[in-house]
């Protein structure tokens, strides 16, 4: 039996407890602020956790470039003064962009709460930014050690005062927000330190740096728009429910979407991970790797299912006011199985095999029918569970067609997985949709057994061929 390559281990160990903190923050956030702030409060939060979200796209794709250029090159061999240069014009810009974020709120005919969510994302953007600069150089020579601690910093900075104001019953949003947003400079600093070598270089000129970045971001840009893209396929269904029926609707829309991301916190940390080792393995090692990963993934990711009712059931009794959130969240799981097989999967490897355009033009297509089955859900069936649905199909068609896709590349057959996954999801929405908790539960549970069981039988005759 092959040994896992320590480094590799040690990554991916870092990588996991960095993200159960995360889990530990989610949790709290997810099961405990809600139910100190109400529904109000806790719906600009949610609004604000929503627009940060989407600050990583004022990098241009920057970030995602120099991810792409260094992956498997060791630190001592990198180019300080080159890559100084590029982080001094990207925080630069992240000023000159947060800057004029903050002069146009102020002429914008809006609550203040709004106007007081858009300050403070501009601020988090050039924080966040600069950090994810310094962050995927750690990760793309193989450092993930580093870029791990400075997200537990983060959480853990956030967790502690997030538990104060907590104790103390503060039930205005924007003071977590304040926390919040100071607690990512931890991330910066831990970061700043580490690669304090990068930091004090004194940089090349202005004209070269500005062609490294010119570079970097017509070879990430791509990555950028897919992932950008990518988010706002459900984005996009979060707008029209904001927009079509106000703050607390999408308060309890968000809730459970955030639910959901429960099942996807370690999927998008581990992809980090394996990008940089998989770039340095031959292609039989490759193609080996994924049908193992695939197996894993497609047989823990619908334990989510299964779990979803012991949930409900404690969730009614713990908040009440968001009974109707767990109703959106039978329809929403299954964004579990699609999305997390997408990052961990299509996403990973599809950035190994240069074949980012690809990436980009499915989430770009996906979203084109999020956008017109949202907005019609939304404006001309006017129903809210719709827009769920949209969701959810405009995620499925995604992964499915990158799926097939990455398979042919591969040289995998996923026709029958792919429908054996589908199948199962829908008798799990089905069934709980339609039946009382046991029964659904009952049936939820042994389509899983028998789903497993299919999977495993796939998954030794694919072993055979490629193992």
């Amino acid at each position: 039996m092959k040994r896992i390559d320590p480094t590799f281990a040690k990554n991916i160990f870092y990588a996991f407890f960095a993200q159960g903190i995360s889990l530990c923050l989610s949790v709290f956030m997810s099961l405990i602020v809600p139910k100190v702030l109400g529904v109000e409060q806790y719906s600009y939060w949610q609004l604000f956790i929503f627009y940060v979200s989407y600050v990583g796209f004022f990098h241009f794709g920057l970030n995602d470039g120099v991810y792409l250029r260094l992956g498997g090159i060791d630190y001592e061999k990198l180019d300080y003064p080159v890559l100084a240069g590029e982080m001094r014009i990207l925080f630069y810009v992240e000023i000159l962009i947060a800057g004029t974020i903050s002069v146009a709120v102020n002429f914008m005919d809006i609550a203040l709460e709004r106007k007081y969510i858009l300050f403070f994302t501009s601020v988090y953007l050039v924080v966040s930014n600069v950090s994810l600069f310094l962050g995927y150089i750690f990760q793309a020579v193989n450092m993930t050690k580093v870029y791990s601690m400075s997200v537990i910093f983060d959480r853990v900075l956030v967790i502690v005062s997030f538990v104060i104001l907590v104790s103390l019953h503060v039930k205005e949003f924007y003071i977590y927000v304040i926390f919040y947003t100071v607690s990512k400079f931890s991330s910066l600093l831990y970061c700043a330190v580490k690669g304090r070598e990068l930091i004090f270089s004194r940089g090349v000129s202005f004209k070269g740096s500005f062609s490294w970045v010119k570079r970097d971001i017509l070879t990430g840009i791509n990555i950028t728009v897919a992932n950008i893209a990518g988010n706002f396929i459900l984005g996009i269904g979060r707008v029209v429910v904001d927009h079509r029926w106000g703050i607390e609707s999408f308060g309890k829309f968000s809730f459970s979407l955030s639910l959901t991301s429960f099942f996807l916190l370690f999927i998008s940390q581990v992809s980090m991970v394996l990008f940089p080792a998989l770039r340095k393995v031959n292609e039989s090692k490759v193609k080996a790797a994924y049908v193992k990963l695939r197996f894993l993934v497609s047989v823990l990711l619908p334990c989510a299912f299964v779990a979803y009712i012991p949930m409900k059931i404690f969730l009614v009794g713990w908040l009440p006011a968001y009974k109707e959130s767990l109703r959106y969240m039978v329809l929403l799981l299954p964004i579990c199985t699609f999305d997390g097989k997408m990052q961990l999967l299509c996403n990973t490897y599809l950035k190994v095999l240069r074949k980012e355009r690809k990436l980009l033009w499915n989430n770009v297509a996906a979203l084109a029918v999020s956008v017109a089955a949202c907005l019609f859900s939304g404006y001309v069936l006017d129903n809210v569970l719709a827009v769920a649905i949209a969701m959810v199909l405009a995620i499925a068609v995604r992964s499915i067609l990158s799926e097939l896709y990455l398979g042919g590349v591969m040289g995998v057959r996923l026709g029958m997985q792919i429908f054996m996954e589908c199948a199962f999801v829908a008798l799990f929405v089905t069934v709980t949709w339609f039946l009382d908790d046991l029964p659904a539960f009952l049936l939820t549970l042994a389509g899983f057994a028998f789903y497993a069981v299919c999977s495993v039988g796939y998954y030794r005759k694919e072993e055979r061929k490629h193992v």
